[in-house]
């Protein structure tokens, strides 16, 4: 089985670092990757990332901020909890294994 995902995308915010539980380190942000369509026109997908504890070095180590362009490689992964209304609620996020830096917004 494969949980692969790869995508070069702008930022779409600055990097956001927390400690959890436990003491790990964590840092999220979002990222868009478009899809140029001739006719109808471009489509842009928001993917919500995370990268744990050595990975947030990586993105910190470049000093990437919202609207770089990055090189993600990670896998998926869904959490889903109930809500204070009792309504299921669920997330996708892209867990990152490599980060890469490779155009600072002009």
């Amino acid at each position: 089985m494969l949980n692969s995902v790869t995508l070069i995308g702008r930022m779409g915010t600055d990097l956001r670092e927390k400690m959890v539980p436990g003491g790990k380190r964590l840092v999220t942000f979002s990222l868009a990757t478009t899809e140029f369509i001739p006719g109808p026109g471009n489509h842009t997908e928001w993917h919500q990332i995370v990268a744990w504890e050595q990975f947030c070095d990586e993105a910190e180590a470049t000093g990437a901020r919202k609207g770089d362009q990055v090189y993600i490689e990670g896998a998926l992964r869904t959490s889903s909890w109930l809500g204070k209304d009792g309504k299921k609620n669920s997330r996708t996020q892209i867990q990152v294994s490599k980060f890469k830096l490779l155009e600072r917004k002009r």
